[in-house]
């Protein structure tokens, strides 16, 4: 939560200076438009990151949900380092070890089917969405100059607004799962269920 909140600390200092949600909004852009066609690969590479023996990959149709789940008793957790890879690019602890992934950017592939994506592994909880930094948007975009332009591109990206989602989650403490697992679940648009089949 720490993390949390000196992100969003920066972000409003900045809100017309160096510009840092703008800078990190565009990172998150380019990144998923990089990796698009990449998603399940890169969950799956996320996994091997995590050295887990066993991984599950479910689609429910009914709920717009894909979830992959990886476990065992060797499975690394998400550590305040690993959450930090997620929430900024190129902040990954994976740099310099066995780990297949680099800069911690192919995850945000997974932008391309979804603005919700909720992370639990261990004993913590991280919820992004496009609805979580909108309401940061809407109480932040009077002070800043320019506002309705960055809206513009924003919604030329084929987004609401101009923050990055995977930069300002909601975060919980929750009671850890024994079998030492994290779980990545997707809620999907409809219009994209065919293409995460066909994956």
């Amino acid at each position: 939560k720490s993390l949390a909140e000196s992100i969003k600390k920066d972000y409003v200092e900045q809100l017309n200076g160096t510009r840092r949600w703008l800078q990190d909004y565009r990172k998150e852009v380019q990144a998923f438009k990089e990796y698009r066609g990449r998603e399940v690969f890169e969950l799956l590479q996320n996994a091997d990151d995590a050295c887990s023996e066993i991984v599950e990959i479910s689609v429910d149709t009914k709920e717009n949900t894909l979830t992959i789940m990886n476990s065992g008793p060797q499975t690394v957790l998400f550590d305040e380092e690993g959450i930090q890879s997620i929430m900024l690019s190129d902040m990954s602890p994976k740099k310099g070890k066995r780990m297949i992934g680099a800069k911690g950017l192919g995850f945000r592939s997974v932008l391309n089917w979804t603005d919700k994506v909720q992370i639990i592994s261990g004993n913590v909880s991280l919820k992004f969405g496009e609805d979580i930094v909108k309401c940061f948007w809407e109480k932040w975009k009077s002070d800043i100059v320019g506002a309705e332009t960055y809206e513009k591109e924003a919604k030329n990206d084929g987004r609401e607004v101009p923050l990055a989602v995977l930069a300002l989650p909601e975060i919980n403490h929750i009671t850890p799962d024994p079998s030492r697992s994290t779980s990545v679940i997707l809620t999907y648009d409809h219009a994209v269920e065919q293409s995460i089949l066909d994956n």
